[in-house]
């Protein structure tokens, strides 16, 4: 007889006898004289043993078999969302998965499953957060076919006309929303328009789209389910991230091409089942591309989610000496009153009344040689409205005020991963916008660093103040494009909503390369016309300009055209006017902080430099 079965088979059939009929399993082992977790092992291990009366005689009767789906803590059985909170209090208290089990009527086991699946990277578990995983589990859509003739002819046929994977996979759920022969996920059609080859898929659409998706998440460490070997499985969680719906956490897979050899991978995030296209660069892995694009949306988004008492200037000039020293790219900083020094008085202006210095970041990375890219974003750490002082609802949400930073940080960080040939510059000043004696007030008249002064309007209006003497000395260097990125106006939000950045740009050619690149990578934008018939309302009395004119529309088009007066029009430049963060949860956008059309500006950069 193995070893841990002391007791003969005709003790356990009494036991499982007992237990059958109503008597509680620790009650039957003790009156047997067998100990609990003997007792409990072989009841787990029943559904497998052949037990020539128990087993009949609970059909018979009605009863059920350890491990069937109706035995609560059986195989299938889910957990409600009392037992969860019950599970997560149980761990608070030090109990052990047994215990646990005994006071919600589950296995052990079962609780052990539970704990292990739904613990975040800290091992602390949430009981609702794990409970709105399984419901949003039970949503999907376990295997994707289309089995119909007529269906895979209608998606080659919309294919052909140039519809995008994703606005088919829409179609079909909306016009059959009871076929699960319909049900495609928008990354199986990528699979088979981008990977398999157009050739391919009309050979192939019915037998590859009737299997599984290939991005399946593995069973195990080597084995992977489907059809496609060259499948890279890539999770990036940072420490801090307490779980998947905090910003900074992605989780998915990338689709290869046979062998690796094609040019463009297809990004999937397994939890949102959000796609995105990467062009793959000759010499570097299609690994180290998706994940660098990764960890930069994941660096901005952490950036931009941190609370301002954690994120003042000096932190975010530590975030880009920190992405300075990972990529070898040299580093400036200029703090304080060395600001007036070196002639940037409107960015001292701006950030002199606030404890922690104003400072200018300033990278640089790239050969002489290669073609000037220059990226500036707003780096207002928290705006506060200055003397103009913001209302309470205003005011809630502005330590994502430098999400403009974040976001060109993010496009830095994807082009010195991808090695473009470019001379890269990064240009934020970094401020926080606060009430004391020294800050700057309405009326006052401040010097910039190209010589022209400037009336403020207002001092809710510092952001293209601050940008002015950056945008000034991105432009010296005469760079083949410069963008700027900011969380500018409501304005924008007003036209545009939040979801859709305003773009400006004095050169049609790289407004078309930032559209065509937006719609490439599921990163939309909106242009929006510098219109000069508007500049007449930045007309000053006393000074050269005025930062914020006093009507109450076009305000979107009045900043841009400010921050055009301090960029020549022989330098093609493109601004963006965002929101910098998602009000909720969407495919591949989580709530919280985002890097809006940072992926698009990488993709026209790269476009426009070449390989």
């Amino acid at each position: 007889m193995p070893s841990g079965y002391p007791h003969p088979r005709s003790t356990r059939r009494e036991l499982f006898d007992r237990v059958c009929v109503g008597e509680p399993l620790e009650v039957a082992a003790r009156a047997m004289g067998v100990s609990t977790t003997a007792a409990g092992l072989w009841w787990r291990q029943a559904g497998a043993m052949p037990l020539q009366r128990g087993q009949n005689a609970e059909r018979a009767h009605g009863l059920v078999q350890p491990g069937d789906p109706a035995r609560p803590g059986g195989r299938g059985h889910r957990l409600s969302l009392d037992e969860r909170i019950a599970i997560m209090r149980g761990l608070d208290a030090g109990l052990s998965y047994a215990e646990i089990g005994r006071r919600i009527d589950r296995d052990r086991s079962v609780v052990w499953r539970e704990v292990r699946k739904n613990s975040n990277a800290d091992g602390d578990y949430h009981a609702r957060m794990a409970h709105s995983r399984g419901a949003e589990k039970l949503k999907r859509p376990k295997a994707f076919r289309l089995d119909n003739p007529e269906l895979c002819a209608k998606v080659t046929r919309w294919m052909d006309d140039g519809w995008s994977p994703k606005l088919i996979a829409d179609v079909l759920a909306r016009d059959h929303p009871d076929d699960r022969l319909a049900r495609v996920s928008h990354e199986t059609l990528y699979q088979c328009l981008y990977v398999q080859g157009r050739g391919q898929l009309r050979a192939d659409l019915h037998k590859r789209l009737s299997t599984k998706r290939a991005a399946r998440k593995p069973r195990g460490h080597t084995e992977r389910r489907g059809k496609f070997n060259d499948v890279l499985t890539i999770s990036k969680r940072p420490p801090e991230a307490a779980d998947r719906a905090v910003p900074g956490h992605w989780e998915g897979d990338l689709i290869l091409g046979t062998r690796g050899t094609s040019a463009i991978g297809t990004l999937v995030e397994r939890s949102t089942r959000f796609t995105i296209l990467l062009h793959l660069p000759d010499d570097h892995s299609a690994e180290s591309v998706a994940t660098a694009m990764i960890e930069a949306m994941c660096m901005a988004r952490d950036l931009i989610t941190t609370p301002s008492s954690d994120m003042g200037p000096e932190q975010l000039a530590a975030a880009a000496q920190a992405l300075a020293k990972a990529h070898k790219a040299k580093l400036k900083v200029i703090v304080g009153d060395d600001l007036l020094k070196q002639n940037y008085p409107m960015v001292h202006a701006v950030g002199r009344a606030s404890t922690r210095a104003p400072r200018l970041i300033d990278l640089t990375w790239g050969k002489e040689s290669d073609p000037k890219v220059t990226l500036v974003g707003k780096g207002v750490c928290f705006d506060t409205g200055g003397l103009d002082l913001k209302p309470a609802s205003g005011m809630l949400m502005m330590k994502k005020d430098m999400g403009g930073a974040a976001t060109v940080m993010a496009v830095a960080a994807m082009v010195m991963s991808a090695k473009l040939p470019v001379r890269l510059r990064l240009l934020v000043p970094a401020v926080e916008n606060s009430v004391s004696g020294n800050a700057f007030r309405p009326m006052d008249v401040v010097p910039t660093r190209k010589g022209i002064t400037v009336e403020i309007g207002n001092t809710d209006a510092e952001g293209r103040l601050i940008l002015c003497d950056a945008l000034h000395e991105g432009a010296s260097e005469k760079p083949t494009m410069m963008v700027d990125c900011a969380t500018l106006t409501g304005a924008a939000r007003v036209a545009l909503g939040a979801e859709l950045p305003a773009l400006f740009c004095n050169d049609d050619a790289l407004a078309d390369d930032l559209i065509d690149a937006g719609k490439a990578a599921a990163d939309p934008m909106w242009r929006l016309p510098l219109f000069a018939g508007y500049r007449r309302l930045l007309d000053s009395k006393v000074a050269d300009i005025n930062n914020a004119p006093g009507v109450a529309f076009a305000g979107a088009i009045t900043a841009a055209l400010y921050l055009k007066e301090f960029v020549p029009d022989d330098v093609p430049w493109a601004h963006f006017d965002m929101l910098a963060w998602n009000s909720g949860n969407r495919p591949g956008r989580p709530e919280g902080g985002e890097a809006q059309a940072a992926r698009a500006i990488f993709a026209a950069i790269e476009k426009r430099v070449g390989k």
